[in-house]
This record gives C-alpha cells, structure tokens and sequence, in this order.
C-alpha cells in the first residue's frame, strides 16, 4: 500500500542531495597537500610548466597512495596513471641545450622498446626529432661494462660494449645513407652518463628528414653473439 509519509520522506532525500554542493577540497588537493603542504590556489597561478608538474606530481601521489586500487578514480583513469612514467628523461642534464630544452617542456618521446640476448638488456629508451636530427637514448642492463660505458675505445672493447663494424641502420626498410653517430650521453657537467648512449641520425647535406618513419636497427654488442634489433617508429615533434 502506498504511504504518503513514505513518499515525502523520499522527496526529502531528493531535495537533500540536489543541494548538497561538491567539496571543493577536491581529491587532487588532498594529493598535494600530503606531498607538501602546498595550497592548490598557489600552485594554480605559476603557469603551464608548473601545471605539467602538477600532473605528474598528482599521478606519482596517486599511485603511491593506493587510490588507484579503492575506487576513488575510474578505471580508465586507473589505466592512465598506471602508464605515465615516473623516471625522468636521459636527456634532462645533457650538455646538448637542445636536447635539454626539449626534455624540459616534455618534448622526448618515451619509447622503452627492448631486446635481450644473454641476460643483457638493451633498451631504445626514448627519442627526439626535430626534423634536422634525430636524436635516440639507449640504455643498457645486466650487465658490468667497463668503465660503465656502452661505447669503449674501439682497439680495446670490453665485454658489452657497441661495436661499430657491425651497426646498421634501415630507414623504412631501405639502407640508410646519412649520417650516424653514436657516442656517450653528456652531462651539463661533462660527466658521462652511466650505462646509456647516445645515437643521433641526420641527412647528407643539411637535408631535413621526413617528418614520419620507422627505423630497424641492428646493433652488435662486443662478446654477444646474437644481435640487438629493434623496430623504432618514429615522428617529428610539433612545436
């Protein structure tokens, strides 16, 4: 049987939720305020380079905090701050003011493509192409190189380290024909970064390379049998 006290009780709740406004001190907040005690209204008005940080300091609290796991955030945002990389770029301290521009306004693109051949890891980590120069961080893991360096003097190779002789680059799946390099990755400081090297692609003759294409790379590492291939696509960065 219908009760009209029922129904304006119903009514009643109705009108409750309708009116209750939303929290301002929104979950993000919540995040930040933990980090370090930092006003959102504050951090609002420094600008888009302090937004980007916001971003990223907001998903690493997210994650740290286990709120991807409680419900709090749906599962498509779940999916995304469960792929946003955490680790800088190789590129943040080069000597290159470049390459270092670039890594600060999050120009690099990450890459982590990998290939492993007796229990060395060797990784494309991330790339840079500003249609003059293609610029490719590579890391190594697993192994102990000597003097913790990919690229070695080339009459003393250690085990591990790049050989030069036999490298090969195809562009779209023909020989490439410019110009190859590869070298330490260089700090500002002129340290040399541990474990990691440099590979920068350019034209003959200053000619810009095409804004889109896939590179297959072949890499030797001295004392590994099999080679180190990689499928890279790659694509000019818009600015």
């Amino acid at each position: 049987m219908f009760n009209p006290t029922d129904d304006k009780k119903m009514r009643t709740i109705e009108d409750m939720i309708c009116e209750t406004e939303i929290p301002e001190y929104s979950l993000s907040t919540k995040i930040i305020e933990r980090l370090g005690e930092i006003p959102m209204k504050k951090v609002a008005t420094q600008g888009s380079t302090i937004k980007k940080t916001l971003i990223a300091t907001t998903a690493v609290a997210a994650l740290g905090l286990g709120l991807v796991s409680t419900g709090f955030i749906s599962p498509a945002m779940a999916d995304t701050l469960s792929n946003v990389l955490l680790v800088g770029s190789l590129f943040q301290d080069s000597v290159d003011n470049n390459l270092k521009s670039a890594a600060s306004n999050s120009q690099i693109k990450k890459l982590g493509i990998s290939d492993t051949h007796d229990g060395a890891t060797l990784t494309i980590a991330e790339a840079y192409h500003d249609g003059e120069r293609l610029s490719i961080a590579l890391s190594l893991e697993g192994l102990t190189l000597k003097d913790d360096a990919i690229v070695g003097d080339y009459e003393s190779l250690g085990y591990g380290q790049f050989v030069a002789d036999e490298f090969s680059v195809l562009m779209n799946g023909e020989p490439f024909n410019g110009i190859l390099n590869v070298g330490p990755i260089i700090n500002s400081d002129h340290s040399v970064q541990k474990n990691a090297a440099l590979l920068q692609i350019t034209n003959n003759d200053d000619q810009p390379l095409p804004d889109q294409f896939e590179l297959s790379i072949r890499i030797k590492l001295y004392g590994i049998e099999d080679y180190f291939e990689f499928q890279v696509p790659v694509n000019k960065e818009s600015k």
